[in-house]
C-alpha cells in the first residue's frame, strides 16, 4: 500500500468519525430539550354556573407552544381520561407564567350532591399535549341568608343577601309567595329587588321569599312581612254609614284611620275589606290610612267627602213652645245630638234623625218672635229660606 492509498484511507475514517460525532451530538442536544410543565393552581366557585381557575406555567420547555387553557369535566368523578371534558382555549402562546379563565358550566339539570366540577390545565406545542394536574370544586349551591329590611309595602325596593347569585339580573327569579317580584340589579352576593304588586299574602303576612338561580334555588319561610299597601278605595263620597270598600294587600289586622281618627281594627281579609263612615266622624274631607306596627300608610285615592246637608222648607214657619218641628232632606246625622236648629241665639238638639229626617222640639224656655233659623249636622250648616216665629201655644 503505496502513501497515497493511506492517505485517502485516513481521510475516509476521518469523514465517517466526525460524521458519527455530529450525530452524537445531534442526538445528545435532542435529548436535553426541556418539555413544558404547567400546574392547575385553583379553582372557584362565583355563581352556579361559573368557576375561576388559574394555572401557572413552570416551564415553557424548548418547543414552541401552540395552544394553551383548560379542560373541565363535571361529574361525580374525573379519572384524567378528558374524553368527556369540555375545552376552553386561550391562545396560541401563554404571555404570562400564570393564566386564568371563568368557566361557564351552564346548567346541571341532573345535579347531584356528589357532582363536583374538575378542571385541569394544559399546554400543547409539536410533540403533543402535556395536562396539568387534577383539582376540583364542590358544586355551588345559590344560597339566600337574610333580607333587608323584613318587612315593607308593595313597591319597596329590598336587598335579598346570599351566596352566588347569577350576575345577570335577569337569570335570578325571585318570589314572594307565588308572585315574581323585578330584580333591579345583581352581584354574587346580593340582589336588589322590588316588592311586587299583585301579591296574596295569607292571614298573617308573612310571605316565604324564594330565589331560583340557573336551574337552583333557596328560600326563606316566613321572611317577609308585608306591611299594610292599600290600592285604593271607593266610593269617594257619601255620608255617615256609607260603605267604603278598600283595596289591597297585606292589610290583615291593620288599623284604620280617617286622618288622624281612629276608625277600626281590620283583623278578618288580606287584600280587602268594607267599613262604615261611622256617625262620630265631624269632618268634610278626610284621607283614609291603615297603620300596621306603627307604620302609617295613606290609602291611594285622595280625599273622600262627605255629601252636602240638603234641608228642605217644614210644612209651616209657626211653632209654639213645645211643639216639634220636623225636617227631611238628606245627609242629617244619624247620632240625633249632632244636628242642630239655630233659633236666633238658641241651639236646640235633635230628638230623633236618621239620614234623611230630624226631629227637634221647641222648648217651653223659648223667646217668643220671630228668629233666624239654620240647621247644622255638625259638619254643614244650611240656613232656612224663612225666619221662623215662636207663637203662644
Amino acid at each position: 500500500m503505496n502513501k497515497q492509498t493511506i492517505t485517502c484511507y485516513s481521510n475516509r475514517v476521518f469523514v465517517l468519525l466526525f460524521s458519527c460525532i455530529a450525530v452524537l451530538i445531534m442526538f445528545s442536544c435532542e435529548k436535553e430539550k426541556k418539555d413544558p410543565k404547567v400546574e392547575t393552581s385553583t379553582i372557584t366557585g362565583i355563581t352556579a354556573t361559573q368557576y375561576y381557575v388559574s394555572a401557572k406555567v413552570i416551564e415553557k420547555g424548548d418547543y414552541e407552544i401552540t395552544d394553551y387553557g383548560f379542560v373541565y369535566y363535571v361529574g361525580s368523578e374525573n379519572p384524567g381520561n378528558f374524553y368527556g371534558d369540555k375545552k376552553v382555549s386561550l391562545g396560541s402562546r401563554p404571555v404570562a407564567d400564570t393564566f386564568s379563565v371563568v368557566l361557564n358550566i351552564e346548567n346541571v339539570n341532573y345535579y347531584q350532591n356528589n357532582y363536583r366540577c374538575y378542571a385541569r390545565a394544559y399546554l400543547t406545542n409539536e410533540k403533543g399535549t402535556l395536562y396539568g394536574n387534577i383539582i376540583s370544586s364542590e358544586l355551588v349551591r345559590v344560597n339566600l341568608k337574610t333580607i333587608e329590611p323584613t318587612q315593607g309595602n308593595l313597591g319597596d325596593t329590598i336587598t335579598l343577601n346570599g351566596n352566588y347569585f347569577s350576575l345577570v339580573p335577569a337569570e335570578n327569579h325571585v318570589y314572594f309567595g307565588y308572585t315574581n317580584a323585578q330584580v333591579l340589579s345583581a352581584t354574587a352576593k346580593t340582589l336588589k329587588v322590588k316588592v311586587p304588586y299583585g301579591i296574596s299574602s295569607n292571614y298573617n303576612n308573612m310571605l316565604t321569599v324564594k330565589v331560583e338561580t340557573n336551574g337552583y334555588e333557596t328560600a326563606l319561610q316566613d321572611a317577609f312581612r308585608l306591611l299594610a299597601s292599600p290600592e285604593g278605595f271607593s266610593p269617594n263620597h257619601g255620608t255617615w254609614g256609607t260603605n267604603i270598600y278598600i283595596s289591597g294587600s297585606g292589610m290583615y289586622n291593620s288599623s284604620l284611620y280617617f286622618d288622624d281618627m281612629f276608625v277600626t281594627n281590620i283583623n278578618n281579609s288580606s287584600t280587602y275589606f268594607y267599613v262604615n263612615v261611622p256617625n262620630s266622624v265631624l269632618k268634610k274631607n278626610f284621607k283614609l290610612y291603615l297603620s300596621t306596627d306603627g307604620v302609617k300608610t295613606e290609602i291611594p285615592g285622595g280625599y273622600f267627602t262627605m255629601d252636602n246637608l240638603v234641608v228642605y222648607s217644614p210644612d209651616t214657619w209657626q211653632y209654639s213652645r213645645g211643639s216639634t218641628i220636623y225636617f227631611n232632606g238628606n245627609g242629617f246625622n244619624p247620632y240625633s245630638s249632632y244636628n242642630q236648629l239655630l233659633l236666633g241665639n238658641t241651639s236646640i238638639a235633635a230628638y230623633s234623625s236618621y239620614n234623611s229626617y230630624a226631629y227637634f222640639d221647641i222648648p217651653y224656655s223659648m223667646a217668643l218672635g220671630t228668629h233666624d233659623a239654620s240647621v247644622t249636622n255638625g259638619i254643614d250648616t244650611v240656613t232656612l229660606s224663612n225666619q221662623i216665629t215662636i207663637i203662644v201655644k
